[in-house]
């Protein structure tokens, strides 16, 4: 049977790990809190498109409006602003700069950064009322027979927000703000196979604010951590070693 003695020191280093272990959740494990969707956006035809483009490791974005033909944006129509589905609203699509020159890897292609806009009012090519501009990079882009996605999230990526419309800068808590989005792109032509190339595609998406679950520890935090491991670590040790002596003492 184990004297007080002997469980001491036990106690003492189980100390140390649970401070470490502690401090390495810390570091490693994301808070939890909830995302909250800032708005919902569709396509309502097949007939304008995005487009992807591909040269070498290079693969573009384009959004392309068919009336007219010289069109930068195409028209969409806006679902969901923050958790209450609203009456369609017209509004355009656009894609600015939206590219990447990172090799591919199976049906996945990271690296892509850019800008989204969704602007109301029949502005097109990214003027008038601004309801969403998404400036992003990180982005990942999925191909994979005739459905894929582009999307981008925090913390690897850097999504921000901005917006002149008062409905989304309520959602948003001011004008700007981070978050994620999600793009699904159906009916993609030509259907695609791994590695994927050029196509041209529909789109609809889900933009949101950023998830504390996603959060990164502050650097105040992590430095807390750091300074707590090594400080708990030697009490653990200081915490054995007289004991153990007085110990071995009285039992000589």
């Amino acid at each position: 049977m184990r004297s007080a003695t002997n469980r001491v020191p036990v106690l003492a280093r189980l100390l140390s790990c649970t401070l470490v272990l502690g401090c390495a959740a810390l570091l490693g494990l994301p808070t939890s809190a909830s995302a909250g969707t800032i708005l919902v956006f569709g396509q309502t035809d097949n007939t304008n498109f995005v487009q992807a483009a591909f040269s070498g490791d290079t693969a573009t974005l384009t959004t392309h409006g068919v009336t007219p033909t010289t069109s930068i944006s195409i028209p969409v129509v806006i679902t969901q602003i923050g958790n209450v589905p609203v009456s369609p609203a017209a509004a355009f699509e656009t894609f600015v700069g939206v590219t990447s020159s990172t090799p591919q890897t199976g049906d996945l292609k990271g690296g892509f950064s850019g800008e989204i806009i969704i602007s109301q009012y029949s502005a097109e090519n990214g003027f008038g009322v601004i309801a969403l501009d998404t400036k992003f990079s990180g982005g990942t882009l999925k191909a994979d027979g005739a459905s894929g996605s582009l999307a981008a999230s925090v913390p690897l990526n850097t999504v921000n927000f901005t917006t002149q419309d008062p409905s989304v800068e309520a959602v948003l808590g001011g004008t700007t703000g981070v978050g994620a989005f999600a793009l699904s792109f159906a009916g993609i032509t030509p259907s695609q196979s791994v590695p994927f190339a050029g196509f041209t595609t529909q789109n609809s998406g889900v933009f949101s604010t950023v998830s504390a679950a996603h959060v990164i520890p502050e650097p105040a935090s992590i430095a807390m951590a750091l300074w707590a491991v090594p400080l708990w670590a030697v009490l653990g040790m200081l915490g054995y070693r007289p004991l153990r002596h007085r110990y071995k003492s009285s039992k000589a």
